[in-house]
């Protein structure tokens, strides 16, 4: 099943590649994005204002979240993203994975996070920005 929606996400981002990119600033993308795993996020912007990152508040995990993106985002591509935070308020985690933003409002993620835990978890997001 694991393999099943694997490849289901990797067919989903090399078919839509061919979208026109549009790189996310702040004129263009919300100032804050909410996922599925009830996390609230704040966007975090460089210089140029593009987008490069979310800080917030994980009230599924109750912990600090972070999400810091290797490159400016954009839509129709997949940007790989380093995470790290706490969950249960102490206890530290940190995970590496890709976001696909389908538009300025919707987008869908995996990665592999790890923490005290030792064993690597596969960790599917979807998040909506506002």
């Amino acid at each position: 099943m694991k393999k099943i929606i694997i490849g289901a996400i990797v067919a989903l981002l090399l078919g839509t590649s061919a979208v026109s990119a549009e790189v996310l600033t702040k004129n263009n993308v919300g100032k804050y994005n909410l996922t599925w795993y009830l996390t609230i996020n704040k966007a975090q912007f460089n210089n140029s204002n593009q987008l490069i990152g979310y800080k917030g508040f994980s009230l599924q995990y109750l912990g600090y979240h972070s999400k810091t993106y290797k490159k400016p985002v954009e839509t129709g591509a997949a940007t790989p993203f380093f995470v790290w935070g706490t969950g249960g308020l102490v206890f530290p985690f940190v995970g590496w994975g890709y976001d696909y933003y389908f538009n300025k409002s919707f987008s869908i993620g995996g990665s592999i996070n790890t923490g005290l835990w030792i064993i690597p978890v596969p960790v599917i997001s979807a998040a909506i920005h506002f």
